[in-house]
């Protein structure tokens, strides 16, 4: 009995099936992680430094003191630990000559807390505030302020964050977790086309 041989466009049009399957049931999965699975993950404690105010409270000895009010969001999921440093450094020598360390306690998530504390400083001197803020013992947010006690009164320059968790670039939440399914396309293609091409040799010998 005669084999009989399979057209190489039958073959092809298998491949191509079965790679149309493939690459659905990969973004099939691929929602379906996204969209169910990772909704019912609960995402980090995020903390974000929201606001901080600078207040000159009334001059003893010759100096001023200065408190310091911040207020911190927890923007993720979980709760956290968080613990405050704070730094008054002279401008001009970059010296530190105050700081300040404040246990905040267990932030909630999706909470805001706040706190104060109070740092002395002499008159006629500008001054850089630096705060670095704490997430369950290692550093999740930096910052920094300018107060200027160089003239009669003080003025003050908004805090910015510099660096940590809210001044971070949000990962994409819509990416999908596969990024591989363009080479595993690539790679079903070419073994097809090797296989194609065995097949046709078979044929003509």
């Amino acid at each position: 009995m005669k084999d009989e041989k399979m057209p190489l466009h039958r073959i092809l049009g298998i491949v191509i099936v079965i790679t149309l399957l493939l690459i659905v049931g990969l973004f099939g999965a691929a929602i379906i992680y996204r969209d169910v699975i990772k909704k019912h993950q609960k995402t980090d404690a995020f903390l974000e430094v929201e606001e901080v105010y600078f207040v000159l409270l009334p001059s003893e000895n010759g100096e001023y003191r200065l408190s310091v009010t911040a207020f911190i969001t927890n923007k993720g999921e979980k709760d956290c630990v968080s613990k405050l440093r704070g730094f008054g450094i002279d401008k001009k020598t970059n010296l530190a000559v105050d700081d300040i360390e404040l246990s905040i306690g267990t932030v909630p998530a999706g909470k805001t807390v706040e706190f104060s504390a109070e740092m002395e400083f002499e008159k006629n001197v500008t001054y850089r505030i630096d705060l670095i803020v704490f997430k369950d013992g290692l550093i999740s947010v930096k910052g920094l302020g300018y107060v200027n006690l160089a003239h009669q009164g003080a003025g003050g320059k908004d805090y910015q964050t510099t660096d940590g968790d809210s001044a971070a670039v949000p990962k994409d939440e819509g990416a999908l977790p596969f990024p591989g399914i363009a080479l595993l396309i690539t790679a079903v293609f070419i073994t097809a086309a090797i296989f194609a091409a065995a097949r046709r040799r078979r044929w003509s010998q």
